[in-house]
């Protein structure tokens, strides 16, 4: 998206992408979000819509993975350290003991993925 949309188009003023796993359902959400003038919405829209088409079809690279993570994973382990973290993991814990043991394994987790994971994952 930054190189496309930002870099390329010089239309988008601030973007971010997420992946929220459901605990209920064996799937998740993967939001994309972009901060547009309002002159700009319908050609930004079509170009996300293009972006998540050719990562279904084309994939992730090795680099592009690695870029991805990067801040995600100094962003988990700075969570790991702050007490707000902790608290709200423990109050999940009250319905969802799992949790607990989710957020301390969470350190390394995502280190591990690979192109052919991600990948298999964008073409569903």
């Amino acid at each position: 998206m930054r190189v496309q949309l930002r870099e390329e188009l010089s239309t988008v003023y601030g973007y971010s992408a997420r992946l929220r796993p459901n605990d209920a359902f064996d799937h998740g959400e993967f939001t994309a979000l972009c901060l547009v003038d309002t002159a700009n919405v319908e050609l930004i829209g079509i170009k996300m819509i293009e972006i998540a088409k050719s990562l279904a079809v084309n994939g992730v690279s090795l680099d592009e993975l690695d870029r991805a993570l990067e801040p995600f994973e100094a962003k988990e382990k700075e969570k790991a350290l702050s007490n707000s973290y902790w608290l709200d993991v423990l109050d999940e814990c009250q319905a969802k003991p799992f949790h607990l043991e989710h957020a301390r394994n969470r350190q390394g987790l995502f280190s591990n993925l690979t192109t052919n994971e991600i990948n298999d994952l964008a073409s569903k």
